[in-house]
Order: C-alpha cells, then structure tokens, then sequence
C-alpha cells in the first residue's frame, strides 16, 4: 500500500481550462481587494484632513 499522501503522476496534472479558470479568478479577486483597500485610503485620508481643518 503506497503512502496516502505521497503525490501521484496525477496529481500534478492540471488541466489547461482549470488553469485558465483558477488564474482569472485570482486576478478579479486581488484587483477588488485593491481596489477597495485603494478607495479606503483615499476616504480615511479625506476624512483625516476634514477633521484636522475643525480642529485648527
């Protein structure tokens, strides 16, 4: 009996449209995390300004 977790030759084979499938999923996901830790910033940074201008 081989070792449960010893990979197989099948195991490595990935096919191409899965591939395809898990990379574009990756690109749409890190592009919203971007954008919305982008947009964050810009409203703390707003919100910062505004409230140092009540402060002064």
């Amino acid at each position: 009996m081989r070792d449960f977790f010893e990979p197989t030759k099948d195991d490595y084979i990935v096919k191409p449209d899965v591939l395809r499938a898990i990379k574009k999923h990756h690109e749409i996901a890190f592009k919203s995390i971007y954008w919305q830790q982008e947009n964050f910033q810009k409203e703390g940074n707003i919100s910062e300004k505004s409230e140092r201008k009540d402060l002064f």
